[in-house]
């Protein structure tokens, strides 16, 4: 009985493992043919503009740094020979770019309201005085030159009047904002062709026939009915 077990066990390893039945599994590729989807319009959104005040911002005061002048003595570099370099002139074909149409894009006016702008105080500015070492010039010599005394008669300068100047206070008027306008979005049917499905084809599988090897039987002992036979000890019933 164990032979047989075993010769069972081998049996069905290689029904499994022959490449007739592993190639039952193999299907042939299935044809998906390219679904086309249109392109979909979205049309341009609109944005009003966004008023944004204008921000001040006092100027800032830095001290002015001194840098003394640093002397660098020149460096020699010697000349570097460099070859001509002869390249042979490059034929490019002339691109034929053909003309893209763009259609004329529509732009509705946009209305801007009024804008007050507030004057602006502008403070005085420091500057505070740059030094400047002084200049060495050797003195020029100059002859004198002899000019006749010229007279000039005294000049009356009466005084200026100068009226005192009225600054009114400065108002804000409140600064309107519009309501903002959000057209609605149309969005167009998106048409969906119908997609063809071919039937696919199944090619017929074939299987071999199996074939079963003979399955060994002992021959079993005779024996009359109702003696006191009884079974060898080297058999194993099943």
């Amino acid at each position: 009985m164990a032979s047989l077990s075993s010769s069972l066990v081998l049996l069905l390893a290689a029904l499994i493992l022959s490449p007739q039945v592993l190639a039952d599994y193999e299907k042939p590729p299935i044809y998906k043919p390219p679904v086309y989807t249109p392109p979909v319009y979205k049309p341009p959104i609109e944005k009003p503009p966004v008023y944004k005040p204008p921000v001040y911002k006092p100027p800032v005061e830095k001290p002015p740094v001194y840098k003394p002048p640093v002397y660098k003595p020149p460096i020699y570099k010697p000349p570097v020979y460099k070859p001509p370099v002869e390249k042979p002139p490059v034929y490019k074909p002339p691109v034929y770019k053909p003309p893209v149409y763009k259609p004329p894009v529509y732009k509705p006016p946009i209305e801007k309201p009024p804008v007050y702008k507030p004057p602006v105080y502008k403070p005085p500015v420091y500057k505070p005085p740059v030094y400047k070492p002084p200049v060495y010039k050797p003195p020029v010599y100059k002859p004198p030159v002899e000019k006749p005394p010229v007279y000039k008669p005294p000049v009356y300068k009466p005084p200026v009047y100068k009226p005192p100047v009225y600054k009114p206070p400065v108002e804000k008027p409140p600064i309107y904002k519009p309501p903002v306008y959000k057209p609605p979005i149309e969005k167009p049917p998106v048409y969906k062709p119908p997609v063809y499905k071919p039937p696919v084809y199944k090619p017929p599988v074939y299987k071999p026939p199996v074939k079963k090897p003979p399955i060994y039987k002992p021959p079993y002992p005779k024996y009359p009915p109702g003696s006191n036979w009884r079974h060898p000890p080297d058999f194993e019933l099943s």
